[in-house]
Parts: C-alpha cells; structure tokens; sequence
C-alpha cells in the first residue's frame, strides 16, 4: 500500500512539475533582445550517489525577463556502467546569479551485474531526480558554477517486467563546474 501511495504522489509530482514548466514557457517568458547572450556551457558535474560525476553541455534555448529554459545533456563512463543524464531547467533573472529549477532522467546500465541469463549481464536503472538551487551564469560567458539541491528516485525495473518498478528515495545534491562561451560578435568590414 505504500509502494502505490508513493508511486501515485511521484506521478502526481512530476506532472506538476510538467505543467508548471509548460505553463512558465507559454505564460510568462518573453524573448529579450536588448543584449547578445552566452547561451551554451561545457561543465562538470559531481554527484552524491551512483553517477558520480558527468560531462555535460548545456543550452539556454529561451531567455525571459523573469524565466529563461535551458536543457543539458551529459555522459559518464566508470569503469563497469555508463549513464547519459538529460535534462530540462528552468531559473530567473537576467544577471549573474540564478535560483534555478530542474529535472535530469539518468538512464544507467551497469555491467558488472550477476545475472542468471547468461547472455545478458547488466542492470538497468533509471534516476529521477527534481531539483532546485543555486546557479551562477554571467550573461557575457565566463565561469559558470551551480549546486542543486535534489531528491533522488531510483527506478530499478527487474529485467523480465519493465512496468513493475520498486522506487527508492534517496536525498542528494549536486556541484557543477564550468565555463560558459562568450558569444560571437559579428565581424564588420571596417574597410569599407
């Protein structure tokens, strides 16, 4: 009974978190063209359980007055899994320091698992993580660094029934280091 009252409050959390997001986007943001904007990031981020750390880029694809959206996209290799964390932020203001909001999936497959089949020796998780913290990001580009604060959702599906999942929840948090790009400013023929 408590494994469906917290499968049905996760559900019901993400599909919140879903409508406010869709909502912020269509509602509230609006593009701001008064200033060029550093929109892409290369930055490291470390992690308090199983996926350690990641290499991820990220990309502001709307920038509002009061919310801009980015997403991220990631790899870590270990030595006997690999992960591919993804996801979609949101975070206010228009000057150096955020609060931002997020949510990553982190598929993750792990090699070194014991398995009866033979011919199929990994195990598959799946990360849920929501979070919400502190970002810092200069409009012009240079370092940027954030530190989340996050509940983790462990999705762990036994290999023979994918649907019949047992979530885990786990408190954790996560440190990124990194250097956003400085956009190009186009050349002018100063020639002429």
């Amino acid at each position: 009974m408590l494994q469906l009252n917290l499968q049905k409050s996760f559900a019901s959390a993400i599909i919140n978190f879903l409508f406010f997001i869709g909502f912020s986007i269509t509602g509230i943001c609006q593009e701001n063209n008064a200033a060029p904007i550093s929109r892409n990031t290369l930055y490291a981020d470390f992690a308090s359980k199983d996926v350690y750390y990641s290499i991820n880029f990220d990309h502001i694809f709307r920038r509002g007055n009061k919310l801009s959206y980015g997403y991220r996209a990631g790899v870590s290799i270990l030595k006997d899994a690999y992960s591919f964390p993804i996801g979609i932020q949101c975070f206010t203001g228009l000057k150096s320091s955020h609060a931002e909001f997020s949510l990553t999936l982190i598929p993750y497959v792990d090699h070194s698992a014991k398995s009866r089949n033979r011919f199929d020796n990994t195990d598959k998780f799946l990360y849920v993580e929501p979070g919400v913290g502190y970002r810092y990001q200069a409009p012009g580009g240079g370092i940027f660094f954030k530190a989340i604060f996050t509940p983790i959702i462990l999705l762990d599906p036994p290999s023979n029934d994918f649907w019949n999942m047992d979530p885990k929840l786990f408190a954790g948090g996560n440190i990124g280091i990194g250097y956003t790009f400085p956009k190009r400013q186009p050349l002018v023929n100063a020639g002429r």
